[in-house]
């Protein structure tokens, strides 16, 4: 999330104005930077139920679903910065574009990787919510 606020702060649109002027731009990186705090803060909670109470169990589900879609949003925002989305960067190993277009690919496999989306979603339900089986 730094390497997003640090870019947003360098880099300029296409009439040259300061990108992080956009209050659009502004908006998501604030709703982005606020979801990783939400994500911290679960993942406090299954490191510190890990510690007190044995393995963290089903709360892992809640990290794994809350993480895909902040991981993909990340990813998809820092390329909309670029132009094309950073395709043209492709050639150079080192250029930043193509280290977010590998983590926005890798993201859609972590989705299923693990459980699932709905299975993910099945667990919260049974072992947290206490729902009958589906």
């Amino acid at each position: 999330m730094e390497d997003v606020i640090a870019d947003v702060r360098t880099m300029k649109s296409a009439d040259g104005s300061p990108l992080g002027a956009d209050p659009h731009v502004r908006q998501k990186v604030a709703d982005l930077w606020a979801r990783a705090l939400v994500h911290r803060t679960i993942g406090g909670r299954v490191v510190s139920g890990a510690v007190s109470e044995g393995p963290p169990g089903a709360v892992t589900s809640i990290g794994k679903l809350y993480f895909c879609p902040l991981v993909e949003d990340l990813a998809d925002f820092r390329l909309s910065l670029e132009p094309l989305g950073g395709q043209f960067g492709l050639d150079d190993e080192e250029a930043t574009a193509r280290q977010w277009l590998r983590l926005a690919n890798q993201s859609r496999g972590t989705a299923i990787a693990g459980g699932s989306t709905f299975i993910q979603r099945n667990i919260v339900a049974e072992r947290i919510l206490g729902m009958p089986r589906s």
